[in-house]
């Protein structure tokens, strides 16, 4: 059973929307159970990596997809996992997904920010400059 819960000013958790009431209302007082933190993605911050990529691809001319840029920036900021091949035994790279069920927003955020460290380098433009062009943008 998953809900989504928020922590009230007195220290309570209660329900976060009219759907996980239901649910939230199964468990027992004092019933003990068991919770797993995670904080929920922001969709504005995703949106926002988005609109860092999409600016990298307009001022190189090395890639003509984004998708493959994307996850090359991805890779070379460390978010992959070595594979290798059973039958060749070639050890490759794939790019750890940058979806909501697997990653929560503290290593998105630093994603974010590895990605866009590897965009300055590569095309040689200030970090700063980077986040005001986002900023002016987004």
């Amino acid at each position: 059973m998953k809900i989504q819960v928020v922590k009230t000013n007195n220290g309570f958790l209660k329900p976060a929307y009219n759907s996980d009431h239901e649910l939230f209302s199964k468990i027992k007082p004092n019933e003990i159970i068991e919770i797993e933190y995670k904080k929920k993605r922001n969709i504005k911050f995703h949106r926002l990596f988005f609109a860092l990529m999409n600016l990298a691809f307009e001022n190189q001319e090395a890639y003509t997809i984004l998708d493959v840029m994307r996850k090359d920036i991805i890779k070379h900021a460390g978010y992959f996992t070595e594979r290798t091949n059973a039958i060749t035994g070639e050890i490759t790279q794939e790019t750890n997904s940058i979806s909501f069920s697997n990653m929560e927003e503290t290593e998105f955020n630093k994603l974010y920010s590895d990605c866009k460290t590897v965009i300055s380098q590569w095309l040689g433009i200030d970090n700063e400059i980077i986040s005001e062009e986002i900023e002016r943008f987004f």
